[in-house]
């Protein structure tokens, strides 16, 4: 089993057992926790919101050659699907499942090798788009094991091809994810792609000067690193690109009415970039520490950073680093419980959907359509943005949220203080 499918397995799982897919599942990237599923961001008191993302796009590429009938019936949809049993799901589009037999089905089981038809039929849509488009049509194939798929050597060659001639940020980074889940070739199409190149597809952004900082830090290149460094803090916003799967949600052939093949390719591209790696935030702490920023141009450079995370990042994880990074240079009290009220209102229970704490409901229409909604809008406005909105929606206080959530922290830590043996 591919390290995506046992994602993909770990969502069902969880999403059966406890209904935590939608409340904001987390994933380790290897020095901080980040939101793999739920996300978002509002801008404190007066800092400006984050911009709506920009997105290289390149235009669509001639069609891939991905996208062959196999010759069967496609996997049967269900318009009037019976109500589910008690120990059954609620599939949008199809029959409803037993628990047990959704619990371990993704896109490399058995189960979802029957649906062939319809997967082959998903990746013929997506070949026809745009070279993100294109891109996870040849990655489904491969996961999916379809009789159409590359080799691994050739689609990762493929994937690069993609990333450097769309000049698209966000297939840049679902060809780093190919390249870093499959043993090295050499000579490797990896090679090519390298932080240079995303910084080219993706100008402004401060998450490529920040891979090639954490890349010259390791090779010993301090003036590289120093240099990486600044012109991180000297950018216009900072994303991440690990939401950027999210626009393949939008095409029509993935509509949760499509059922279950469609809801397995959903939770597949949920699971994929839940596994991108982030920069190194470590490294950037570690070049920020106290005893560097007792340097006066150092400093300097390290609130710049701290600034930008704060006011100008789309991702929940880096708005948390920009508060630790405040915090480490002193800033303003007020300014300080600015930010911390940001980063603690985004963590309001209150912004997940109903549907998403259902244990059985990730797999129904309003579950489904829900989960797609709002990958789509992470996509293109970012994660920030996207709960800004929603606390706009759903009525919500900032400051009201950030008081609840800290006084839940302040009772779980009193709490276990009490269960503590002396």
């Amino acid at each position: 089993m591919s390290p995506t499918a046992r994602r993909t397995v770990v969502l069902l799982a969880l999403a059966l057992a406890a209904g935590v897919v939608g409340s904001g599942l987390v994933r380790l990237s290897g020095e901080v926790a980040r939101p793999a599923v739920q996300v978002g961001a509002v801008a404190a008191k007066g800092m400006p919101a984050p911009a709506p993302a920009p997105h290289g796009r390149g235009d669509a590429l001639p069609q891939a050659p991905v996208a062959r009938s196999v010759g069967s019936a496609p996997w049967p949809h269900a318009a009037g699907a019976r109500r589910p049993a008690a120990d059954q799901v609620a599939v949008c589009g199809s029959e409803p499942l037993a628990k047990d037999q959704v619990l371990g089905l993704h896109l490399a089981t058995p189960e979802a090798r029957a649906m062939a038809p319809s997967l082959q039929a998903i990746t013929t849509a997506l070949a026809a788009g745009d070279a993100l488009a294109q891109g996870v049509a040849l990655a489904l194939e491969a996961e999916a094991g379809l009789p159409t798929a590359l080799p691994q050597p050739a689609l990762q060659a493929r994937l690069v091809d993609l990333a450097l001639s769309s000049a698209d940020p966000d297939v840049w980074m679902l060809a780093r994810h190919a390249c870093a889940g499959a043993p090295p070739q050499l000579p490797s199409a990896c090679e090519r792609l390298d932080a240079q190149a995303l910084a080219r597809a993706d100008p402004g952004n401060a998450a490529p000067w920040l891979w090639m900082m954490s890349q010259a830090q390791a090779a010993h290149q301090e003036q590289a690193a120093d240099e990486a460094l600044y012109r991180a803090s000297q950018s216009r916003f900072h994303d991440a690109r690990i939401n950027g799967l999210g626009r393949v949600l939008a095409h029509p052939v993935l509509d949760p009415q499509g059922g279950l093949p469609a809801h397995l390719v959903t939770l597949w591209l949920v699971g994929t970039q839940a596994a991108y790696d982030l920069p190194s935030y470590s490294t950037l702490m570690s070049r920020c520490a106290e005893s560097q920023v007792a340097d006066a141009n150092r400093r300097l450079v390290c609130n710049d950073l701290a600034t930008l995370l704060v006011e100008r990042s789309r991702e929940v994880i880096t708005t948390a680093i920009g508060f630790r990074l405040a915090e480490r240079l002193h800033w303003d009290a007020a300014r300080l419980r600015a930010v911390d009220d940001l980063r603690l209102a985004l963590q309001s229970p209150k912004l997940i959907p109903a549907s998403a704490t259902d244990p059985a409901g990730l797999l129904s229409c309003e579950g489904q359509g829900e989960l797609r909604e709002r990958l789509v809008a992470q996509a293109q406005i970012g994660e920030r943005a996207y709960l800004a909105a929603r606390l706009e929606t759903l009525g919500l206080s900032l400051d009201a949220e950030a008081r609840s959530v800290r006084a839940r922290r302040a009772a779980a830590s009193a709490s276990a203080a009490q269960s503590t043996p002396p």
